[in-house]
């Protein structure tokens, strides 16, 4: 999940896929955004085993001026979804995002 803070407040990017507008999305992204490492690890999940477990990485691209986003509108590879407490997070997730909105003083 992408998180930017904007006049409207925090904003989610859910990138689900890994197509070719989400690869010029990531350039982008880490050509003119500040990026900040939120976590790098292991991820509790059901579908973890002793021999096979889930690890991610979670990096949060701040575009304080939306002009990187406003480039690419909701479509088949990700979207755009306000963030609030409310939304439907796996625990980790939704923790790693409680950070990103606290790191940059937002509010949801």
């Amino acid at each position: 999940a992408v998180v930017s803070t904007q006049s409207t407040g925090v904003e989610v990017r859910d990138i689900r896929e890994h197509g070719v507008a989400t690869q010029r999305l990531l350039t982008l992204l880490q050509e003119m955004c500040t990026e900040t490492l939120v976590y790098m690890g292991y991820v509790d999940d059901a579908k973890n085993t002793d021999n096979a477990w889930l690890e991610t990485i979670s990096t949060n691209f701040h575009d304080p001026t939306g002009s990187v986003f406003d480039q690419f509108p909701s479509g088949d590879e990700y979207r755009w979804v306000q963030a609030n407490y409310e939304l439907n997070f796996f625990c980790q997730h939704k923790n790693w995002l409680v950070q990103v909105v606290e790191f940059h003083r937002a509010h949801w």
